[in-house]
């Protein structure tokens, strides 16, 4: 692996005592690759690997202080010159590097035994108490403790380590632990153990832990070892979330030689949504429109932007703003913003495809589910005898007047609110203003009664695809009509075999390009094409 040393494109990556860095990106994206290159290049560092051990042969101490330091020494020599170190369970990860960590601690703790002795016969009280604070198993104790974990550790008369369990009588084996705590064990003893001033490379903390125990764990590690530097490649987002102050490193591809990346140095600074993006890794970004309700449209924008971090975030000026701060964003080179919002009769496309967000070709994103293109997809599996004439004629057919002048109302309200938000002055522009003024509307009764004529017109000719370009056709029996016809008990039903149809029908996809628009190509503009960037040490305690 090679990568580069100083050039016109490196990233230049220093972390300072007490700091983090946390590197995210994809499966597959190069992160632990980069640890490890890392590691081997910084000749004093911790690596930890995501491809760790945790199995123990014993809870006692079976390794001399003379074969623990031969066996550290050929672990990092394999680090530095084994061809599949990398991957290989031939280098730290190993039986007996996994010995050698309990060999160190237990004469770390006999040594703080002595110098706790020492210091209470010498009666240098402030010594004594410094001592029994640094007590290891003291310390790993205190970590399982922060971490959740309700299990304590400590040494028999036979150099064995027992663990003691709130909830079960008697003792057990350190051995004996399960998974997520022996991978607990791994980490926090690693970093007790630490040198002063060493830089922790940890790849995958969630590795046999979850999200509730590693954070935590972590952050007390960092808190009794303020002297380490940490570098940390995570899918865990929850840990950089809770750490705002860390840098971060974004990696999209390794090429063998070099790494696509981009550098945030404080995510602190930048707008929430923005910031949410950045933590998806990927060098495409889609913000769309929607709160927590979103989350239900989600599979169905996944399904066409396979790759593509999907962002809900409220409005449409939401989304507006959202893609030009992360696009306008410093230290992004490779990351670009697209959005897509709701068609719901917009009048302000135009502004909207200069600023790269696409409208959708229905009024809402769940309307795609019903869309001619896909019931007739549907029709083609379902296994039932119809004519897609007729089931879109039932379909305009269940449609109320009601319904209609409900959803006339709801359409002119969204439109007014739209008008408004475009309007609404912002707090300096409204200071500015130096006598009365108004915002001015077009009035809504004539709107809605138009509204109103169009939408009958639309349904009395059977024309299916305009109803659902002008409409909320989710509220309406309609939908339930077109699952039942197609003989689905619901939508619920039909819904989820939509999505497994599109999952395997590239052609149906491609076929609703129009309908779900891609930000990043057309009117909306074109993605950038990426830059190659060597990511780079410097020569001083640099990660």
């Amino acid at each position: 692996m090679n990568v580069q040393r100083p050039s016109a494109d490196a990233l230049s990556i220093e972390v300072a005592e007490g700091e983090a860095l946390y590197v995210l990106g994809a499966n597959g994206s190069g992160k632990s690759t980069l640890l490890f290159n890392w590691g081997k290049q910084d000749k004093t560092s911790n690596l930890i690997s995501g491809n760790r051990d945790i199995s123990f042969t014993s809870a006692a101490v079976t390794t001399s202080a003379e074969q623990s330091s031969q066996q550290e020494a050929q672990a990092r020599n394999q680090i530095d010159h084994g061809a599949t170190a990398r991957f290989s369970r031939q280098n730290h990860n190993n039986a007996n590097w996994l010995n050698g960590l309990i060999f160190k601690l237990k004469s770390r703790g006999d040594y703080q035994n002595a110098e706790y002795v020492k210091a209470d016969q010498e009666g240098r009280e402030d010594d004594k108490v410094r001592a029994y604070s640094d007590m290891p198993i003291k310390l790993l104790n205190s970590a399982f403790v922060s971490a959740n974990l309700p299990i304590s550790l400590n040494w028999d008369d036979k150099s064995k380590l027992n663990v003691k369990k709130e909830g079960i009588e008697g003792e057990y084996g350190f051995n004996e632990m399960s998974d997520g705590e022996r991978s607990a064990f791994i980490i926090a003893a690693s970093a007790i153990l630490a040198m002063q001033a060493t830089t922790i490379f940890l790849d995958e903390p969630e590795r046999h832990l979850h999200r509730s125990i590693s954070s935590p764990l972590l952050s007390y590690l960092r808190q009794i070892r303020p002297d380490l530097k940490w570098v940390i490649s995570t899918h865990d987002l929850s840990l950089p979330r809770y750490d705002q102050e860390a840098q971060i490193l974004i990696v999209y591809a390794f090429d063998g030689s070099n790494w696509q990346a981009d550098k945030i140095d404080n995510i602190s600074s930048l707008d929430p949504l923005v910031a949410e993006a950045i933590y998806g890794a990927r060098e495409k970004v889609i913000f769309v429109e929607g709160g927590a309700e979103a989350s239900l449209d989600l599979p169905l924008y996944k399904l066409f932007f396979a790759g593509t971090t999907i962002v809900p975030c409220g409005t449409c000026k939401d989304v507006r703003n959202s893609v030009v701060s992360l696009n306008n964003s410093s230290g992004l080179h490779h990351m670009v913003a697209g959005g897509i919002v709701d068609s719901d009769n917009r009048h302000d496309l135009s502004s909207l495809q200069a600023d790269g967000i696409a409208a959708l070709g229905v009024y809402a994103i769940e309307s795609v589910y019903y869309h001619p293109t896909v019931i007739d997809a549907v029709l083609q599996v379902a296994g039932v005898t119809v004519a897609l004439s007729d089931v879109l004629a039932a379909a305009c057919a269940s449609i109320s007047d009601d319904n209609i002048e409900a959803l006339a109302k709801d359409a002119v309200y969204k439109s007014f609110r739209q008008e408004f938000e475009s309007k609404r002055l912002s707090s300096s522009e409204l200071l500015e203003q130096t006598s009365d003024f108004q915002l001015t509307f077009d009035d809504p009764t004539a709107k809605l009664q138009e509204l109103k004529e169009d939408l009958r017109a639309l349904k009395d000719s059977g024309n299916w695809e305009g109803l659902i370009q002008k409409m909320k056709i989710k509220s309406t029996p309609s939908t339930g009509r077109v699952a039942g016809t197609l003989g689905y008990k619901g939508t619920k039903e039909y819904e989820i075999a939509v999505r497994k149809l599109l999952a395997k029908d590239d052609a149906l996809r491609q076929n609703l390009g129009a309908v779900i628009p891609n930000p990043f190509s057309g009117p909306a503009g074109d993605a950038p094409q990426a830059r190659r960037i060597p990511v780079r040490r410097p020569a001083e305690h640099q990660t």
